[in-house]
């Protein structure tokens, strides 16, 4: 087997083109190629020694994870293969063609699964095999993002929902502000979830959804401390206010009932003890 120490130059100027190749391969939202998931589907079989196997297309993932319980029933789906591979593809692409090891063709029955179709499931004498993305919707920063509907979408109308490349569940992408109250903001466990919902609505607009009492502000206003009456089973909440230097966003996170001031706060969400008097402070807020 052949061994790379190095890259000749002509193989360094090769990586930002097999880059921008699987990037728009794993970004496609082309139909699926039928005919080639069918022959990819045969070349992959053909290598682990077994026969060409019968392709059954679906309108997306949603769809596909559904029609699989007629073959595993309620077993879980424990890894799906497709387009999403495109990154580990796409490197082995290069190195079978820029850097010329031959021993990677035996991966092209894969590599075809990639470059054809979208979600996959493998089983003994079938391939499921799920229609591309019809939709990828990012931000300026290339990450997956839609603040108004799906940033994912299938050809079915099934899709995800994705805030600044948090994973969101319906209602906190597509419920207006003026509809959203601050009980259910405050209620999402998810931290990044929460915060995202936040960062879409503004951290005054949800302040003004939640009655509230400033107790104390420090840090030149990136820390407060606030005491809310959630519901009349739960009043006097308290919640850090706490502005994130790395992202430039804000979190509200519920804290211990007893702190009385933001350090106690910040203590106590280190995990140190509220009374114990000894500053604490993150060098990076998550």
């Amino acid at each position: 087997m052949k061994k790379i120490d190095s890259l000749i130059a002509e193989q360094e100027a090769l990586l930002p083109v097999y880059t921008e190749k699987w990037l728009d391969i794993g970004l496609s939202t082309e139909p699926t190629s039928y005919d080639g998931v069918v022959d990819a589907a045969a070349r992959a079989y053909a290598e682990a020694g077994l026969k060409a196997p019968r392709v059954e297309l679906f309108p997306s993932p949603f769809a596909l994870k559904e029609a699989a319980k007629k073959y595993i029933g309620d077993e879980p789906i424990r890894w799906f293969f497709g387009q999403h591979e495109a990154p580990w593809f796409g490197w082995y692409d290069y190195l079978y063609e820029a850097c010329h090891l031959q021993y990677i063709e035996k991966m092209h029955g894969l590599s075809g699964l990639v470059q054809h179709g979208g979600w996959g499931v493998m089983l003994d004498d079938v391939y499921l095999c799920a229609e591309r993305t019809s939709a990828v919707v990012m931000n300026a920063e290339h990450i997956c993002h839609n603040p108004h509907r799906q940033a994912i979408s299938y050809p079915d109308g099934n899709g995800v929902y994705i805030l600044n490349g948090i994973r969101m569940e319906e209602w906190m992408v597509m419920t207006s502000a003026d509809e959203l109250t601050g009980s259910r903001i405050l209620g999402v466990s998810n931290v990044d979830q929460r915060r995202e919902i936040i960062r879409r609505l503004g951290i005054e607009r949800v302040l003004e959804k939640i009655p509230h009492t400033v107790l104390e502000t420090t840090h030149d206003g990136m820390y407060s401390l606030l005491e809310c009456d959630l519901t009349p089973s739960h009043s006097a909440a308290k919640f850090l206010k706490m502005r994130n230097p790395s992202i430039g966003v804000w979190h509200v996170e519920g804290v211990h009932p007893d702190c009385r001031t933001v350090q106690q706060a910040i203590n106590w969400r280190a995990g140190t003890v509220i009374g114990a008097g000894v500053p604490w402070q993150p060098t990076t807020l998550t």
